[in-house]
């Protein structure tokens, strides 16, 4: 059976699906099939591994509006060169709680929403040419920073707490990736203590043993 382009997914639905299908009407009648994959730099999520029945992850088409489609598309940041296929999707990992509307036993995207989590963190800002001049400081700024302890320079500004502390989407975007990596460290370390304490354990009982067995041998 074949289906025309309208038949395929709406794009706000947050949909369970395993593939997604392109058809074409060409005399040949072939069909072009497209495994559905996360267009966000480095998210790597694909309806071939995951799904909204399995871990909760559904993916959502390109918007056909201009403006929300443009903001969809520096979301994946893949640069002003990329531009989506007709299969082209985002996972729903990207959206916050509020852009779903809960539906009977599915969820809806609504048609305002936006990628705004979880996006990769690109350097907005080129780094200086080498040419480029830097400002040299007067005498007596130099004669401050020498007369500062060592320990201030090895001060880290505080982290930030809330995305809304800021007011750029950039900013806020980054302080999200921030949040995240800072989570991911801290479970990191959570976990590599409990297999150093493990570990330790092992080794007092792997002495313990030993102990024992040179006891009977004595013995014997």
């Amino acid at each position: 059976m074949n289906l025309s382009l309208d038949q395929t997914l709406d794009p706000c639905d947050e949909c369970n699906f395993h593939s997604l299908f392109l058809y074409t009407n060409e005399t040949s009648l072939n069909t072009i099939v497209k495994m559905a994959t996360c267009a966000v730099k480095w998210c790597g999520k694909s309806s071939r591994t995951s799904s909204f029945n399995k871990d909760g992850i559904a993916f959502h088409r390109f918007p056909s509006a201009p403006e929300r489609k443009t903001k969809w598309i520096e979301a994946t940041g893949r640069g002003d060169n990329w531009f989506p296929q007709t299969y082209s999707v985002i996972c729903s990992r990207h959206f916050t709680e509020d852009n779903f509307l809960a539906i009977k036993d599915r969820r809806r995207l609504m048609d305002s929403a936006v990628p705004t989590i979880y996006l990769p963190v690109l350097n907005p800002n080129p780094s200086p040419s080498p040419s480029a001049k830097i400002p040299q400081p007067n005498v007596a700024v130099k004669e401050e920073i020498l007369e500062e302890p060592q320990k201030q320079s090895k001060r880290i500004p505080p982290l930030p707490t809330s995305p809304s502390e800021y007011e750029s989407p950039t900013e806020k975007r980054l302080c999200r990736r921030i949040m995240e990596l800072t989570n991911s460290v801290r479970l990191k370390n959570i976990k590599l203590k409990k297999y150093r304490d493990s570990n330790r354990r092992l080794k007092r009982i792997v002495q313990s043993l030993k102990s024992r067995i040179a006891e009977m041998e004595k013995s014997d």
